[in-house]
């Protein structure tokens, strides 16, 4: 048995985030460092919101690997008053709400997404300068082989 491909992986989270239809753009990040994801987030349609990869980490034997997805919501960036909280923040509780724990009979509570239980593990705005405000919404799920 393999991993899941990282590539389809990141995919199926843009598909549901993209169902939320809340978002004029939203895409896979192959971006690798800080700078290549600003690029990304400049040239975005907002409001947008950018799947990528946080980091993966592998066990010692190699049968199990912890995925750590993160999903960028970006929006314009509106100085003062309830009306930039409720933008870029009611844009990241709805990809929030994707991944959030459902406590039903039968139900391991998590969103699965490929066969991979993912959970939310933080949404944290991000340091920008300009006219973009961004949360990154990070998630965290385990797989094995």
């Amino acid at each position: 048995m393999n991993y899941v491909d990282i590539d389809a992986l990141l995919e199926a989270v843009r598909g549901l985030v993209a169902g939320l239809g809340t978002f004029k753009d939203v895409v896979v990040s192959h971006a690798t460092d800080t700078g290549q994801l600003l690029e990304e987030m400049e040239a975005a349609s907002v409001p947008a919101a950018i799947v990528g990869l946080g980091d993966i980490e592998y066990d010692e034997e190699g049968v199990r690997r912890t995925l750590r997805p993160l999903v960028v919501v970006l929006d314009t960036f509106r100085r003062g008053g309830s009306r930039r909280a409720a933008s870029v923040w009611s844009l990241a509780k709805g990809v929030e709400g994707l991944f959030q724990a459902r406590l039903e009979s039968g139900d391991t509570g998590y969103r699965e997404v490929l066969g991979i239980p993912f959970w939310l593990s933080e949404a944290r705005p991000l340091a920008l300068s300009g006219r973009l405000a961004a949360v990154a919404v990070s998630l965290e799920g385990v797989e094995y082989i």
